[in-house]
């Protein structure tokens, strides 16, 4: 046997060996429904928080072949390269793809006149994230050297979710979710991957909760005009 691809062979089965501690596994739940041609009250996502102390672990990293032991990254103590932008744009992408009507454009520089058409404001707190990651080809407990970007792991998170009505005037529902993400193998793009996916299984289950998906779907006594016509213009 070729001796370059008897060590890539020797360090592929190295690297499936080393294992990572699992996070907490969450049951994805089946979004619910909405199919080509239902009405649906225009969403708009107002914006997410974070809500965890400060220092809380929500990172453990490790680090090398055997996946040992490496540093804990506490909240804001840290790199932790994730934005509000991307969680956003993660938001408006699963509901797009299930022919949710969403408005509102989140780089806007200016005011967005179609954030007005919005009945249905939706806004998240994050408050409970869990990550277990291991960084096979850095030497480093800290992944500061060697390849920073390829890992494994997984990542657990826990959103409170708020559904402003419009026509209300009022939170019209909360209910909390919980999403996580599990690679075996190893991935590139460095945390984001994970924070993203997590954040992702937590809006699909968002969709699978009746009581939202009961406020979204227009019914047939439901009036078509902008509900800035009904209410005036309020300031949110």
């Amino acid at each position: 046997m070729n001796r370059w691809l008897f060590l890539s062979i020797l360090a592929s089965s190295i690297l499936s060996g080393c294992t990572v501690p699992p996070v907490q596994k969450v049951e994805a739940q089946a979004p619910l429904e909405i199919s080509v041609g239902t009405q649906t009250k225009p969403i708009e996502f107002r914006k997410i928080l974070t809500k965890i102390p400060l220092g809380e672990q929500v990172v453990k990293m490790h680090y090398g072949w055997g996946c040992f032991p490496g540093a804990n990254i506490g909240w804001r103590g840290g790199r932790l390269n994730i934005t509000d932008e991307e969680l956003t744009e993660t938001f408006r992408s699963e509901l797009q793809s299930r022919n949710y009507q969403v408005v509102g454009d989140p780089y806007a520089l200016f005011d967005d006149p179609s954030v007005w058409q919005a009945e249905i404001l939706v806004a998240g707190v994050v408050t409970k994230v869990d990550t277990q990651v291991c960084f096979p080809f850095s030497g480093s407990p800290s992944a500061g050297i060697g390849n920073t970007s390829a890992l494994k792991g997984g990542a657990f998170m826990r959103v409170t979710w708020q559904i402003y009505g419009r026509a209300a005037g009022k939170v019209v529902h909360e209910v909390t979710t919980e999403g996580s993400y599990q690679s075996e193998e190893v991935i590139s793009g460095g945390f984001p991957i994970f924070f993203r996916n997590a954040f992702a299984a937590n809006v699909r289950n968002l969709l699978a909760d009746r009581g939202f998906h009961d406020l979204v779907v227009k019914h047939n006594d439901q009036q078509a005009e902008p509900p800035h016509q009904r209410n005036g213009a309020q300031g949110i």
